[in-house]
């Protein structure tokens, strides 16, 4: 693995959102109390687009953009990224769709009020404000299935926005073209989505979707199965929860988002930081009370799915949990210190490594960047990348559970992977996402590569995982 510098400027327009924040936020939050809390916490989002084009930096209700044009990067400060009172923001993607010769660019916000707002980057503004659940937005989040054992038909992505007890997923290809719609002033304003209900879930603090034709079944089976996909999710009671959804009439389950505005009753004021505190205007708070009279809010019903398999720990919360590109493997870090790999066939635990509390884990492929639907088995290999922030070390394990590299980084770090790249018309490769190191005290970034790792010092038992 090795670690490359980018462009100067962008470390320096992150460290001044540092100072802006804390400067502007602290008299707010006494509790933030030094200045080595920046990128640091729960409170605070980033991310970051392929090639690190577009980086979004989120720490409340407070959100900048820093987009590079040029090798050079400037800073933009959204405009009410979050507009009632006590809102905050709890989840950022990046997704890029072209159009035509162009390409747009779309930042999505999840927020505790259950609001998914829709940013375009070439308006500068939020074209698009839905709210799918009465409760907080846990993760926004992307999933690709490609591998070179299945057919081309079932390379599959998908965009996930998970509850902490439901599920709205959305078809990049259907959203691609709603919302070049959207900023091309067409009649569209709306998109299709799916909403599922978890039922019998007490938390869920990550989710995937687990296709039928990754499991083993033969194709006779595959054809025959209802439903295109059952849904995982990871938290706690169950700790790991296999829903099925092959009694779901598909068709049913398919919305449209509304074209009128939603209403909340949850939430009475609205937030005009731009006028006030953020910019450090001597002017009291102002807030517009909202109509007690206002229509009742319209949150989309869901379909209730059942439990139909799980792992229960009634000790262990899982926090992330990251699909492999075969669909098969779920790679998860939870309370206990613990990163487990599942088998989602036999929902049983295949590897454990201990010792890392809040650790981040996520799949790579080594010995290539993009995948291709013709490329051989030993063309790749699928293995683990883990990051131990409270020992500040990156290091890439195999399914032996051997650890191949290993690398020191500082405790300073937080380790995001890019989001918003997605397969688009006749192309037959995707992009396998990049990942970043960002410095939690002055902002600066790195990208980490696996050029120099070999295949030749993986078994060939791992390099087929």
């Amino acid at each position: 693995m090795q670690l490359s510098k980018l462009s100067s400027s962008l470390k320096e327009g992150l460290a001044w959102i540092g100072k802006e924040l804390h400067e502007t936020i602290f008299d707010h939050y006494q509790e933030l109390d030094s200045d080595d809390w920046f990128l640091n916490g729960t409170d605070t989002h980033v991310a970051v687009s392929y090639n690190c084009t577009y980086i979004a930096i989120a720490h409340l209700n407070t959100c900048f953009l820093c987009i590079c044009e040029k090798d050079d990067y400037h800073l933009i400060q959204l405009e009410n990224p979050c507009k009632y009172e006590g809102e905050r923001i709890t989840s950022l993607m990046w997704i890029a769709f072209k159009d035509n010769n162009k390409e747009n660019v779309f930042l999505l916000i999840g927020t505790s009020e259950g609001f998914l707002r829709i940013h375009s980057v070439s308006t500068n503004s939020i074209i698009q404000e839905d709210r799918f659940h009465d409760s907080p937005i846990v993760k926004i989040k992307s999933q690709s299935v490609f591998h070179y054992t299945l057919l081309p038909n079932y390379q599959k992505e998908i965009i996930l926005i998970i509850y902490s007890n439901s599920l709205v997923t959305i078809d990049p290809i259907s959203f691609k073209k709603e919302l070049n719609s959207m900023i091309s002033n067409h009649d569209n304003d709306s998109y299709q989505f799916k909403k599922w209900i978890l039922k019998d879930s007490t938390k869920t603090n990550d989710a995937c979707c687990l296709y039928s034709y990754c499991c083993d079944v033969s194709i006779f089976e595959v054809m025959d199965l209802k439903s295109e996909f059952d849904i995982v999710g990871a938290g706690m009671k169950p700790t790991i929860a296999h829903y099925s959804t092959e009694e779901i009439d598909e068709m049913s389950v398919k919305q449209r988002t509304r074209v009128t505005k939603i209403a909340t009753t949850v939430a009475n004021k609205v937030y005009n930081f731009a006028s006030s505190w953020i910019w450090g205007s001597s002017q009291n708070n102002t807030s517009e009370t909202k109509n007690e009279t206002s229509q009742e809010e319209q949150i989309p019903k869901g379909a209730f799915i059942p439990l139909s398999n799980q792992f229960f720990d009634e000790k262990r919360e899982i926090f992330v949990a990251e699909l492999d590109y075969s669909g098969k493997l779920l790679a998860t870090s939870d309370s206990l210190g613990r990163v487990m790999i599942f088998d989602l066939s036999s929902m049983t635990v295949m590897r454990i490594f201990k010792g890392y509390r809040e650790a981040q884990c996520y799949w790579i492929v080594i010995g290539q960047d993009t995948m291709s639907l013709e490329q051989s088995s030993s063309a790749s290999t699928e293995l683990l990348l883990i990051f131990a922030p409270r020992r500040g070390i990156l290091e890439v394990r195999g399914m032996d559970g051997r650890r191949y590299f290993g690398m020191t980084v500082g405790t300073d770090k937080r380790l995001v992977k890019s989001s918003g790249s997605f397969i688009e018309g006749g192309e037959t490769s995707f992009k396998y996402p990049q990942f970043y190191l960002i410095s939690q005290i002055d902002g600066s970034i790195q990208k980490v590569s696996f050029d120099n790792i070999s295949l030749d010092r993986i078994p060939l038992s791992d390099s087929k995982n």
